[in-house]
């Protein structure tokens, strides 16, 4: 239809709604050649406006076609008449040049000589001439007698015009005819065409409108969905679709601008992680769980975990993508929670350690402290065996130094709480901390004078700061500047986000910085470890910061470390604030070698032990008596017929342990006095009822003045007279 010819008569029958021809066209191609034309009906949809020019090009929804040919309709007009009589012209007016002639009867045998001038005239004047529209284009008819008309018919003129009326009328009414029956065929057509089409129409606008619905919702499933959805390019990464739920977890404002600058391949922070991605897509076709870390429209980062699948006949990757970001911020978290968590297993198992070797350990020194003294109060201080021993005193008194460092650090060990404030702690120390540090490293102090009060043991918050004290100094081997800080805090939810583990409340807060070397993340997770130590061997014992430790958490308290490679290190340490004011504390007994003469009863499973006590007690005029088990005292008291005055034993023992063993004596004897000892921890201590107020404990590892003092202490109390003074120093 691309024919000049047809696309002039198609534009015409749309623009004008009306049947329109085409030009005369050969309609076979062997001789003669017959002639005819198309005839084109525009069609429309039923009902829809075309009173316009605009409206009829726009509601065309087709054309229907007629083939009709000239000889038919000639021949059937003629078929009655004698046609070698008449000769037929049919010319197209509208056409030009040799396609205007639409017909030619030629019937006339004798047209080839020329007619006499009478038969010219009579010819010229015998013809008729008639006009008709027929598809748009108007064409003219012209009819002649032929010269055989002249031989047949006498009168010829009158005949001649009566037989072209004739002719003309039969022609015409048969051109009617078969115009009219093809028109009310092409009207049926239309008709039949309009009802299929109208169907076919209805039937599209049902199947439209049930795919506008399923791309409704679709679009809507797409757009609401939870995750992120999108198509991209698989040549550029470039998106080509993405959903709402893609355009929040990248921060963009809508899906055009989503469209227009993101791409996969510079989302990706690592560039090589989307090339393992789309290297998986070729290999296998799609990929799944993949996780990475992709830039958001403002330049942070989110972490994603994506599922793709790539179309290589379409050349496009399909995805889903969701932000696990919070989801990696809580396995972090779990992974600082759980290594935390093995932290304090751990440290836990190092003071149950601790705690377990304690007693054997001071059992130990008992004897090696105490037997040093009593051979130091008997030897010559001029000869060198008094010096040698009291070598091996010292040393013994290190060893005790070293347990008490592992009862601290596995918060076992006994305090003795009061009510005190961190400002004199720091400024009565402040200048044996000096001293600590040497002349090339500045102490700094920054006291807040209103830092509130807190319960604590003095002895060991005197050992926190210098312990803290001394690890600066050790990382600022070539001088630089120690600041301590003291303030009040407090903790609010917001501070306990960044704080795991810590409780709402006041706190005091006391912070020591040094401008030293710093830690590495390595050291600082392990630097609370007992005898983890990065000094070289045999210049620490790894026990410093571990004691700090556990002393904090005695407290109730917490230690946090800052510190980078370079920029040096801060420990902040906070203890729970108190209101209650400071109270002096009572002055200590003095450890004195006193004499007296009441009848002890030591009971004690180690026998250097005992031994010990009875070495060091009966020189001073003690009645002394040892027992190794419950079964061994409970024998003893039998025969000492209730002149018992003091039983000092041990907390555990085999069998009856001492706590019971006392309980049992005092029922028979209850003014009987009571001191136990021991070599454990605090938390056993307590177990078994000693830390309860009123009754007396002593703590090994026990020396002769220690040992002698509390025996003293306890037999002569000011608010309860004895039965036997002591004697007078002999």
């Amino acid at each position: 239809m691309n024919d000049p010819a047809y696309k002039s008569a198609l534009e015409y029958a749309r623009d004008n709604d009306s049947l329109a021809s085409t030009e005369r066209l050969p309609l076979r191609g062997e001789e003669p050649v017959e002639h005819g034309y198309l005839l084109f009906m525009p069609l429309y949809l039923k009902g829809s406006p075309r009173d316009t020019l605009q409206s009829r090009r726009k509601n065309l929804e087709g054309f229907v076609i007629g083939l009709f040919s000239i000889t038919e309709i000639v021949q059937r007009a003629l078929n009655s008449i004698n046609l070698q009589e008449i000769d037929v012209h049919i010319y197209d007016e509208t056409a030009s040049g040799e396609k205007r002639i639409l017909y030619q009867s030629h019937y006339d045998n004798a047209r080839e000589r020329p007619p006499d001038d009478e038969e010219s005239s009579i010819l010229k004047k015998m013809h008729a001439s008639e006009l008709i529209d027929v598809g748009g284009r108007s064409w003219r008819i012209l009819f002649y007698p032929t010269q055989k008309y002249f031989v047949l018919h006498e009168n010829r003129q009158a005949r001649g015009f009566l037989i072209l009326g004739l002719v003309f009328t039969s022609i015409m009414v048969t051109y009617l005819l078969v115009t009219i029956g093809k028109t009310t065929y092409v009207e049926n057509l239309i008709n039949k065409r309009t009802s299929e089409l109208e169907s076919e129409i209805s039937n599209h606008k049902l199947t439209e409108n049930a795919l506008q619905e399923s791309e409704s919702n679709f679009r809507n499933i797409f757009n609401n969905a939870q995750v992120g959805l999108f198509r991209s390019r698989k040549n550029d990464g470039k998106i080509i679709t993405a959903n709402t739920r893609f355009v929040q977890i990248f921060n963009y404002d809508n899906q055009k601008e989503v469209i227009y600058s993101f791409s996969l391949p510079n989302g990706f922070v690592n560039k090589e992680e989307y090339n393992n991605m789309l290297n998986e897509l070729v290999g296998a076709g799609e990929t799944k769980n993949f996780e990475a870390q992709l830039y958001k429209k403002d330049g942070a980062t989110v972490w994603t975990r994506l599922w793709a699948r790539l179309y290589p006949d379409k050349d496009y990757i399909e995805g889903v993508i969701i932000d696990i970001t919070e989801e990696k911020e809580m396995a972090k978290e779990y992974q600082l929670l759980q290594s935390q968590l093995l932290q304090s297993q751990k440290l836990e198992s190092f003071g149950r350690l601790a705690g377990g070797i304690a007693h054997d350990f001071n059992n130990l020194l008992t004897g090696i402290i105490g037997y040093s003294e009593l051979l130091l109060n008997e030897l010559p201080k001029d000869q060198n065996a008094w010096k040698r021993v009291k070598t091996i005193e010292e040393i013994g008194r290190r060893a005790g130094d070293l347990t008490r460092q592992l009862l601290a650090f596995s918060r076992k060990q006994i305090l003795d709480i009061r009510v005190m404030n961190l400002n004199s702690v720091v400024r009565n120390m402040s200048k044996l901390l000096s001293r600590v540090i040497g002349e090339d490293i500045v102490l700094t102090l920054k006291i807040d004078n209103a830092t509130s009060n807190i319960n604590a043991d003095l002895s060991q918050m005197e050992q926190v700061l210098m312990n803290l004290v001394i690890n600066a100094r050790y990382a600022m081997p070539k001088g630089g500047k120690l600041t301590i800080e003291t303030q009040d805090v407090m903790f609010d939810e917001d501070y306990l986000q960044s704080h795991k583990g810590s409780k709402v409340g006041a706190y005091v807060s006391l912070s020591i910085s040094d401008t030293g070397e710093g830690m590495t993340q390595d050291v600082k997770e392990r630097i609370f470890e007992p005898f983890f130590t990065t000094k070289e061997l045999g210049k620490g014992t790894g026990l410093g910061l571990s004691t700090v430790f556990g002393i904090v958490k005695q407290h109730n308290g917490y230690i946090w470390v800052d510190s980078d490679i370079g920029e040096g290190t801060t420990f902040n340490v906070y203890f729970p604030a108190t209101q209650n004011a400071v109270r002096l504390a009572p002055k200590r007994s003095q450890m004195k070698m006193e004499r007296g003469d009441e009848v002890i009863l030591v009971v004690d499973d180690e026998s250097y032990i005992r031994d010990f006590v009875y070495d060091t007690l009966a020189p001073l005029g003690y009645e002394v008596h040892t027992a190794s088990n419950s079964d061994e005292a409970f024998k003893i008291f039998g025969e000492l017929n209730e002149r018992l005055d003091i039983i000092l034993a041990d907390i555990v023992l085999k069998g009856i342990n001492g706590q019971e063993l006392a309980g049992q004596i005092k029922k028979r004897q209850p003014d009987v006095k009571v001191v136990f000892m021991t070599g454990y921890s605090g938390e056993v201590i307590d177990k078994h009822g000693v830390l309860k107020s009123g009754i007396e404990l002593i703590m090994k590892p026990l020396t002769p003045g220690i040992l002698a003092s509390k025996i003293r202490e306890v037999l002569v109390d000011e608010k309860d007279i004895t039965r036997r003074k002591p004697p007078n120093d002999a």
